[in-house]
């Protein structure tokens, strides 16, 4: 995904009494797994270790700035979706001067040679910019012979000219997906199927990973409850319940639920 303007902090006026000045860390953008589209409803975003929470600037980015280095647990908390509980390393905000063999990527590329990438890491986030006012943001998912970087979604515009330039981005940015619980609205043409995973003893399982390839997954909640969710339907599909494929499949039809009931695993 091309991760534009995340410090887009909003219009203000400062006076020269008032001035403070904040160094953007974090920048998530969060993504509705259902839809695809912004999440609703109320969501926390926050870092553990300092209690700190992220604001929502108007570009629809959870930021958090003047962070320390280190190693922090993500958070992020709602209750219409899964909660998220992840690490972040701030660490790996450096400076790191960075030049392009000969010329940049072109349009739908998926990696750039550099003169030199040895400094960088994958999981970092490089920002491409052309004479055109272009910006396009990637996390950088290869790295090969220390100069060859790899990204995964397509360039949209071109690179490639003698003026344009690339540079690591100095903060954090990631696109996290969140999960709807069972109880989540969802939108009335989504096909769906509910039902409970249980144990032997007839006790519901918490967290169970269900999965149809290549279409969806979720997992169970405290009840053992679970909505695999699909905006069109797909046929007759096969459930996968930690790891085990179900012998049963299951048709779906647009529009309607189905109900498996509880299924012992």
């Amino acid at each position: 995904m091309a991760f534009k303007w995340p410090n887009n902090l909003g219009k203000f006026k400062a006076y020269e009494g008032d001035k403070r000045i904040t160094n953007l860390s974090m920048a998530i953008k969060l993504v509705d797994d259902c839809t695809k589209e912004e999440p609703i409803g109320h969501i926390k975003v926050w870092v553990e270790e300092d209690e700190i929470e992220a604001f929502r600037n108007p570009s629809g980015y959870y930021i958090f700035t003047d962070l320390d280095s280190g190693r922090f647990s993500l958070n992020i908390d709602s209750d219409i979706y899964f909660p998220i509980k992840s690490a972040i390393d701030t660490t790996r905000i450096k400076d790191v001067a960075l030049e392009f063999e000969s010329s940049g990527p072109v349009k739908d590329e998926t990696n750039a040679v550099l003169k030199d990438a040895s400094k960088l890491e994958i999981g970092d986030n490089v920002e491409f910019y052309n004479a055109s006012g272009d910006i396009e943001q990637r996390k950088i998912t290869k790295i090969e012979n220390s100069k060859t970087i790899f990204w995964t979604e397509k360039l949209k515009k071109d690179y490639s000219s003698k003026v344009s330039k690339v540079r690591l981005l100095k903060y954090l940015i990631d696109e996290i997906f969140l999960k709807p619980l069972p109880s989540y609205p969802f939108p009335g043409q989504t096909a769906l199927v509910r039902g409970s995973v249980y144990d032997s003893a007839n006790n519901p399982i918490k967290d169970a990973i269900l999965k149809v390839q290549g279409l969806v997954e979720t997992k169970t909640d405290k009840n053992g409850e679970f909505a695999l969710y699909f905006k069109k339907a797909n046929g007759s599909i096969e459930i996968e319940i930690n790891g085990v494929v179900q012998t049963d499949k299951v048709k779906l039809e647009n529009w309607k639920t189905v109900n498996l009931g509880k299924i012992v695993h």
